[in-house]
């Protein structure tokens, strides 16, 4: 990879009030680019992330144009035309993904870098639950339904391929990042607020949808908030175990990734 200077101008982050509101000590994009890319040129090496074989790299590559030409479709504000791919790293995060062929792009051109995401859409569980063929266009599928159901939807979300690999790619915001857990534990009546506040927003994620059929049919809330409080709880350490053990097997995917 060429030598290149450090970035000396970055993208603010959305105004506060959007997805994720404010978090502290990451009001800008700059903050999350030092973290990822300290040197500006690559990806540093962390638990979060695994170096891939170049002929990943080359599939991120062709993904990214597409990405960026999809985008255009959409009419996505400030799209990252003229960027270059500058690094590519497999990304550890969540749980949720396990399995699934992950990358975080370090993108530029002159002083300006971005970080986009791109995921492996796969077929919707349900879908598979109930035996229905894939759809042949999952991301674009997805990308759809994001723009609809999302009260503050992600700004240039589109669809890709890596590959033969349909997959969902974004770009990256510091206001995404988590709270921890360290701050709520602090204070249970903070903890008691964000869960308020979450269940706000996920209901009125469902009601657009789901309105008809919850109204139409006979449940108690008190008996169904009881048993998804139980189902987390029984859950929870279930996650944080596959969590540990995915983080532990890091050399493991990059050996994967090199031969896939």
């Amino acid at each position: 990879m060429h030598e290149r200077a450090a970035p000396s101008r970055y993208r603010h982050a959305r105004p506060t009030g959007g997805r994720g509101g404010e978090r502290a000590g990451l009001g800008v994009q700059k903050e999350l680019i030092e973290r990822v890319a300290p040197t500006g040129d690559r990806i540093a090496d962390s638990e979060k992330f695994a170096r891939v074989d170049p002929q990943w790299v080359d599939r991120v590559r062709a993904a990214f144009e597409e990405y960026v030409e999809h985008l255009k479709q959409l009419k996505a504000p400030d799209p990252p035309k003229g960027s270059e791919v500058l690094d590519v790293a497999y990304r550890f995060k969540g749980t949720g993904s396990l399995g699934r062929v992950r990358f975080t792009l370090l993108v530029g051109q002159r002083g300006e870098r971005r970080l986009i995401e791109m995921k492996e859409a796969r077929q919707s569980a349900m879908d598979q639950a109930l035996g229905k063929p894939p759809e042949r266009e999952r991301a674009r599928v997805q990308t759809a339904a994001i723009r609809r159901l999302q009260g503050d939807p992600w700004p240039r979300v589109a669809a890709t391929r890596l590959g033969g690999i349909p997959a969902l790619a974004r770009e990256n915001e510091p206001e995404e990042e988590k709270i921890g857990r360290e701050l709520l534990a602090k204070d249970g009546g903070q903890l008691l607020s964000y869960a308020r506040q979450c269940g706000q927003v996920l209901a009125r994620l469902h009601a657009r949808v789901n309105a008809p059929v919850l109204l139409g049919a006979a449940w108690d809330p008190a008996e169904t908030a009881h048993a998804a409080v139980e189902f987390a709880e029984r859950y929870a350490a279930q996650v944080e175990a596959d969590q540990k053990k995915f983080v532990a097997a890091k050399d493991q995917v990059s050996r994967a990734l090199a031969t896939s």
